[in-house]
């Protein structure tokens, strides 16, 4: 995207408030995020995987991995990233959620795709932009979203920022 950037890691409590839809959840986390890092502008983001309003996190091991693989086969899976661009102090959001359908993946193919380990560090256990991009058979909205980044909400919001920024510096 051209933009040069820091990583921060945000140590904040990623628990669910009780009733919080999951769209609500990534919203409020990305904003909470973005505030937990003392900078000037600050993107914050957070990214769940869904199945049938169930959240699927990072797998624990190689058996919850397979588990969670066999149980999405031939399913669709929801991708919901919440963003927040601070800048000065002001706050920019976006959602963006997309649907994933995945083919029905054999037995040997899980088990090829696991003995690789990439699972284990993924939500639902797909790494819908490695070894497991074979098993997607539909995306329907934002590809980069389900790699937990949507580009093209991130270049609006830094192009809105902007815009704000330029007018507020036109009238001082």
């Amino acid at each position: 995207m051209g933009v040069s950037f820091d990583v921060a890691v945000a140590d904040v409590d990623e628990t669910p408030v009780p009733g919080e839809s999951t769209i609500d959840l990534v919203e409020r986390l990305a904003v909470t995020k973005a505030r937990a890092v003392d900078a000037p502008v600050v993107l914050g983001a957070d990214t769940l995987v869904m199945m049938d309003d169930h959240v699927l996190g990072k797998p624990a091991d190689i058996d919850e991995a397979h588990h969670m693989l066999v149980v999405q086969r031939g399913q669709e899976i929801l991708c919901a990233t919440g963003l927040a661009l601070v800048v000065n102090g002001t706050i920019h959001t976006a959602t963006r959620t997309t649907t994933v359908r995945l083919r029905h993946v054999s037995d040997d193919e899980i088990r090829e795709y696991l003995s690789t380990d990439e699972a284990l560090d993924k939500a639902g256990a797909l790494s819908l932009q490695g070894g497991a991009k074979p098993f997607i058979e539909r995306v329907d909205g934002c590809f980069t979203n389900v790699m937990g980044f949507p580009t093209c909400d991130v270049t609006r919001l830094l192009g809105r920022a902007a815009v704000q920024a330029s007018s507020l510096c036109e009238h001082d």
